[in-house]
């Protein structure tokens, strides 16, 4: 009896069956989990914008705008043919993906001056826009030196005053890249400085302290469009409540569509000037409105350097007054306008004005209400920000600095291990099975 124990046969089919079947589950579901980061069917979700944003040597961001609320994500690599990692949005962790129509996505641990692929994801499905479903864009040069400008910060807040968390910031500043971050808990918002790089050029961009810009601070429902300068975006002069438009520029050079105050109208048959843009001022939309005063009856020439160039001419009428409508489309940037004419004396005079031309808000943001002439705040020791059409509502704010917390790093994914992983199993069941 005893020696059955050890002339008995080990071999049991029970176990082998049991063996293979884990083995083909096993590598069934490593196959499944793998496939399902690698769709190929086309969505038919529209694409409303789609940017580059946060260029550097060693990463990009990409921002994009669907019609319908997503779990979006982006799928990358070097090789068009091989797209082997993953990158979801900034606000999803923990693998959990939340619907949303924006979508803002940082591909981290890049190469210097190499060409990345990508695919957009909707609903485990690849986006298309204009014919194709693969993109591309290449990080700057590793030689490429980053600025010393101190970073902006701020803070967003409902109108509950509850903090508005994970919004989306982003700073628009010419023709440039746009730099997006995503607030933290406190609704502290953090856009670091280190590269500005022109779309077109793909060079730094030179930028002054006074220079204006524009952030914009939005989520699906609500966005605010905040105008200042570098200086006095560090912090913002106040919390924004979102859903408000601010200017913290004294002399707002945002242009309207129409005089604030009537007694602007007035006209002199001997003053030759530009009326609009102001210099330096910050445009929304592709078509700048071009207004002046001039001489009755002269003839005013108008030049921008935008490419195509732009060039027009109109004559001065009765009340010295002249205006060119634009009815060509101008690419966001910044330009240089000319105006030549002739004065009182006869002689020829120039003028110039340099303004900047950037995507309208609607445009990029959907609906809200537009930022009125009673935003602009005069000059003043603590910067107030006007938040209604009243011009005599103000408020004097007491500005509080406290330490911005920037949203934490999210990695890409890469799917090549989990592919080892399946091999993994598979050697393992196979030496489990040499065991019985």
């Amino acid at each position: 009896m005893y020696s059955d124990l050890y002339t008995h046969s080990r071999f049991n089919p029970l176990k082998l069956l049991t063996t293979i079947a884990i083995v083909i589950v096993a590598g069934l579901g490593m196959f499944l989990f793998t496939q399902d980061s690698t769709p190929t069917r086309a969505s038919k979700k529209a694409l409303l914008d789609h940017q580059i944003v946060n260029m550097s040597p060693k990463q990009f961001g990409v921002f994009w705008q669907v019609d319908e609320a997503d779990e979006g994500w982006i799928l990358y690599g070097k090789n068009p043919k091989n797209l082997d990692s993953i990158a979801f949005d900034e606000r999803d962790s923990g693998g959990e993906k939340e619907k949303r129509v924006y979508h803002f996505a940082l591909l981290r641990n890049l190469d210097p001056s190499s060409t990345y692929y990508y695919k957009i994801i909707s609903n485990n499905e690849v986006v298309q826009s204009e014919n194709t479903d693969i993109f591309n864009a290449q990080t700057l040069e590793e030689s490429d030196q980053a600025t010393s400008l101190s970073p902006m910060y701020g803070s967003a807040m409902y109108s509950n005053n509850d903090p508005a968390v994970q919004v989306l910031s982003m700073l628009l500043i010419g023709n440039a890249h746009p730099i997006i971050s995503v607030s933290g808990s406190t609704g502290e918002w953090l856009i670091p400085l280190q590269y500005i790089v022109d779309i077109n050029s793909r060079k730094t961009v030179p930028v002054r302290e006074n220079d204006p810009i524009i952030i914009q601070i939005f989520n699906d429902t609500q966005r605010s469009m905040v105008r200042s300068t570098f200086e006095r975006s560090r912090p913002l002069p106040e919390s924004i409540i979102l859903g408000n438009n601010y200017s913290f520029i004294a002399d707002s050079n945002v242009l309207s569509a129409q005089d604030s105050n009537p007694s602007l109208k007035e006209s002199s048959q001997t003053q030759v000037e530009i009326r609009y843009p102001k210099q330096d001022a910050v445009v929304p939309g592709v078509a700048p409105i071009i207004k002046g005063y001039g001489i009755p009856r002269e003839y005013v020439n108008i030049h921008i350097d935008s490419k195509p160039e732009f060039s027009a001419r109109a004559r001065v009428d009765e009340n010295g007054e002249w205006d060119i409508p634009v009815k060509t489309k101008i690419l966001p940037g910044t330009y240089t306008l000319t105006a030549t004419t002739k004065g009182k004396n006869g002689k020829t005079v120039q003028l110039s004005r340099r303004f900047t031309l950037i995507k309208s808000g609607e445009q990029v943001l959907g609906e809200s209400n537009e930022a009125t002439p009673s935003g602009t705040l005069t000059p003043s020791v603590n910067p107030s920000g006007i938040l209604s059409p009243t011009p005599e509502l103000s408020i004097t704010v007491i500005v509080t600095t406290s330490t911005p917390i920037p949203p934490p790093p999210v990695s890409g994914l890469n799917i090549v291990p989990y592919i080892f992983a399946g091999v993994g199993f598979v050697v393992l069941g196979f030496g489990v099975l040499l065991l019985l």
